[in-house]
């Protein structure tokens, strides 16, 4: 029977950061329980020794995002959207198709798959 005051000896268990505590234990103690739960301490409820419940604290609400708050605080260069002098040279000296001389020119090109064409049917 869970919950009789005679199954219920086991005051407080602890396993590593887990308490484990009976049901009778826990009602007499709920308030204490809730506060350590709420300080971070995972407590699991029992009945008869086999675990029922676990009292976990819970996640706390992220902060709400304020447009502006950041002002400030970055700094973006006047030219950040300006393509680098070099990098124009180099791509207008690279041709946009290889040569017939290229290494690249010379590499095997992959022929098309074959699909094999399915059997038609015989209408019913």
């Amino acid at each position: 029977m869970c919950g009789s005051k005679l199954t219920n000896k086991l005051v407080e268990h602890t396993v590593g950061d887990v308490v484990t505590l009976n049901i009778y234990e826990a009602k007499t103690r709920l308030s204490a329980l809730v506060r350590r739960a709420a300080l971070g301490e995972e407590i699991v409820i029992a009945c008869d020794g086999r675990p029922m419940a676990r009292l976990v604290p819970l996640a706390r609400l992220k902060k709400q995002r304020v447009l502006g708050e950041d002002r400030g605080m970055i700094w973006v260069a006047p030219d950040f959207d300006e393509t680098p002098v070099e990098m124009t040279d180099a791509r207008l000296a690279s041709p946009l198709l290889p040569s017939d001389d290229s290494p690249v020119a010379n590499l095997p090109t992959r022929k098309p798959r074959r699909t094999k064409k399915r059997a038609k049917r015989p209408a019913r």
